[in-house]
């Protein structure tokens, strides 16, 4: 959650906050994967190979920790261990933040166009609490359509 929807939830609510976040993550998702795919000079329909090596040059990538695996060929599991924005409101003693519908909409836009053959959905969100050790899982996967 960016600075401007953090402003939002303290004058507003949580749940405008979280509009104006989809919106914004919209639009800049699309746009970074753009740029990685040019910076990595990456295939227009290069995959799930393509996405996983994408995942690592997201902006996220440096602030959070994450990992990818890969239990057969035609799915990508991404995994979200440790998140900053929910650490931060976890030491600030705020409520969590809703990521589920902010990561669909940023997920699934970055996933596509990396290759608009990529599908997406959430298997498991922070509002589910899993709880390892402290840290948070967001589980995304994409499957490749031939």
């Amino acid at each position: 959650m960016g600075y401007g929807s953090k402003l939002i939830e303290q004058v507003r609510e949580l749940d405008e906050a979280v509009e104006c976040d989809i919106e914004a993550w919209r639009k800049f998702t699309v746009i970074e994967a753009k740029r990685i795919m040019t910076f990595l000079d990456l295939p227009k329909h290069g995959g799930l190979d393509a996405l996983e090596r994408a995942l690592k040059f997201r902006l996220y990538a440096f602030l959070n920790v994450q990992e990818c695996s890969r239990p057969d060929d035609v799915t990508l599991i991404f995994k979200m261990l440790n998140c900053r924005v929910q650490s931060a409101r976890k030491r600030k003693g705020l409520p969590d933040h809703p990521c589920k519908p902010v990561g669909e909409v940023e997920y699934s836009l970055f996933a596509s166009t990396i290759d608009p053959r990529i599908k997406t959905s959430c298997l498991l969100a922070h509002q589910t609490l899993i709880r390892k050790n402290s840290l948070w899982m967001d589980v995304y996967y994409g499957r490749r359509v031939n």
